[in-house]
């Protein structure tokens, strides 16, 4: 198949914006018979309630539906890729609750009826979900079969591509970077370690710790030092 030619693969692999990497996506979605593409991603960030982030090439009516409806905590294809992170196709033809019936009713009336969701974990533990979707056709047993190990590989490297994308743009709206110095402080956080501890070890005041501890704090947007250690952790400003 044309579209997966190696230079198209290390094309994507190679990454660049966020839209021009979605884009080569959805591109390679629709050589392998789908009509749409949408990418969802659990970001790490804030640990109690994390951000899910959305890209998709629906029709703005939809997107804007899905959003005021509220459907992402009933699509029940979301529903499934958190749970599990096995591949799966889907059609409007599911049994749910009533509510869930509305939600296939309303997706169908936007042309949005069959697909395959290929949920992935990065190394990172960020979650995300590839899904490819059309209004007509259910994907056969056969399609599905010659199909799969296309899928499989558009999901891992779309989810690496859209992931390192979205957290980079994370790790540069921090306000200042770290110094060297609060990076190295925050490591000995991450290693448990009190700051009278770390003033020892490199040979600073335990308030000088504080002092670079409170700025990190004020540059990560956390309420303390563990808090900051753990998004450090989480963003690879340390490792």
């Amino acid at each position: 198949m044309e579209a997966w030619r190696e230079d198209q693969l290390n094309l994507l692999v190679a990454g660049g914006e966020q839209d021009e990497v979605f884009s080569k996506v959805t591109d390679l979605a629709r050589g392998l018979g789908f009509t749409n593409c949408a990418y969802g991603m659990r970001a790490p960030l804030p640990l109690s309630r994390p951000e899910i982030v959305m890209l998709s090439d629906y029709s703005d009516a939809w997107r804007s539906r899905y959003e005021n409806a509220a459907y992402l905590s009933l699509d029940p294809t979301v529903q499934r890729g958190a749970a599990s992170l096995e591949a799966f196709a889907w059609s409007h033809r599911q049994r749910g609750s009533a509510a869930v019936a509305e939600f296939w009713e309303d997706a169908v009336g936007h042309g949005v009826s069959y697909g395959v969701s290929l949920p992935m974990l990065a190394a990172n533990s960020v979650r995300g979900m590839l899904t490819l979707t059309r209004e007509s056709d259910l994907p056969t047993d056969k399609e599905l079969a010659e199909k799969w190990p296309q899928l499989l590989w558009l999901g891992q490297v779309a989810h690496h591509a859209l992931s390192r994308q979205i957290l980079h743009k994370w790790r540069s709206g921090i306000g200042e970077g770290l110094s060297d110095r609060e990076t190295e402080i925050l490591r000995w956080v991450a290693e448990g370690k009190t700051n009278k501890q770390i003033a020892s070890r490199i040979n600073v005041t335990e308030r000088t710790v504080n002092f670079h501890l409170n700025n990190v704090m004020a540059k990560l947007g956390v309420p303390n030092r563990t808090a900051a250690a753990v998004s450090a952790l989480i963003l690879g400003i340390i490792a």
